[in-house]
């Protein structure tokens, strides 16, 4: 099997990859992200020191050319990859008739509606936000707000991001860390103001200093723009007005992806509205979109992904089904 890791988790995320595939008897290869390969090397020689016998876990860094050797190799029955779809896509046209799972981003929201407990749905969405300065897959990318809470949702939001510290992530007062890059953090600047050229404000926020990126809210985002459609992947969240849940709905899907979306309502009938429409991986009752745990079948529909992650679920991912029938 072959396991390709993205740089914003690189240790729990190989994880993910060795675990279910060493329990189900497949040995890996894996290579990590070429800004993030040492935690991977290191665990590497922690397996090899536990004991693990030769060659059932090998580590290949290395860049785009190691990738696609791997991923065309005929000895590689499975292909499991974290990344962008764009190079999820490449990938799964290399790989020919292999097993994949591909775990390819998202673009995640959180819908509030008007009987949503703010003094939870806030602050939870300000964590989920810029935990890891916005580089999870399904860190809160955009806030859709009913109309009748906008301009209180944006204010308060607005005042607690101001107040996050941002710094070395080694320091214990330091709420967001810098991005991966120079290079993204400029990216994020050219997103910004596009956005603001086609009328979206910035609330707070929204200059860096290298890559150390200032968390930022931006405020009357609508769907033509880039920060809304596309990955963002920084410490940036949008927020956007709508009028209903079935705008909310529709605006929710209104992505190429489909990996986790969050809701905060304190009414079934909406709960349930929002559960059987939203074309997405996981849907969030009352929690952000950032909400994972380790048992649970993860992983997106359309751009987002194929397959599942978690222990059982990748295990099955993993394996190959084998029917026997003998006449005695």
């Amino acid at each position: 099997m072959a396991a390709i890791v993205p740089f914003n988790f690189p240790l729990v995320l190989a994880a993910h990859k060795l675990g279910p595939a060493l329990a189900v008897g497949n040995s890996v290869v894996l290579k990590p992200a070429p800004q993030a390969p040492l935690a991977s090397c290191m665990f590497g020689h922690l397996l090899d020191d536990a004991g693990f016998p030769p060659g059932a876990v090998n580590v290949i860094p290395g860049g785009a050319e190691v990738g696609d050797a791997l991923v065309r190799d005929e000895r590689v029955r499975v292909v499991a990859f974290g990344g962008s779809d764009r190079t999820g896509d490449a990938v799964a046209r290399a790989a020919g008739p292999k097993k994949l799972l591909l775990e390819c981003g998202s673009a995640s929201s959180v819908s509030i509606m008007p009987t949503a407990d703010l003094s939870k749905a806030l602050p939870a969405c300000v964590r989920a936000g810029y935990a890891v300065a916005g580089q999870m897959c399904i860190s809160v990318q955009k806030l859709l707000v009913h109309r009748d809470l906008y301009d209180h949702v944006a204010a308060t939001f607005k005042e607690q991001v101001s107040h996050l510290c941002t710094g070395d992530p080694r320091k214990e007062q330091t709420d967001v860390g810098p991005v991966i890059s120079i290079a993204a953090a400029e990216r994020l600047t050219e997103w910004i103001d596009q956005a603001c050229a086609q009328g979206a404000t910035v609330l707070t926020g929204g200059t860096h200093e290298r890559s150390l990126f200032a968390p930022t809210v931006l405020g009357n985002v609508t769907p033509e723009m880039k920060v809304f459609t596309e990955e963002v992947f920084g410490p940036v969240v949008s927020l956007v007005r709508v009028n209903s849940l079935d705008e909310a709905i529709e605006l929710t899907n209104a992505t190429r992806y489909g990996l986790n979306a969050g809701l905060y309502t304190n009414r079934l009938d909406e709960a349930l509205a929002f559960i059987r429409r939203v074309h997405h991986g996981s849907v969030l009752i009352n929690e952000t979109s950032a909400w994972r745990a380790d048992l649970m079948p993860y992983g997106g529909v359309k751009s987002s992904g194929i397959g599942r992650e978690g222990v059982r679920y990748a295990m099955e991912e993993m394996s190959e089904h084998k029917v026997v029938s003998m006449q005695i």
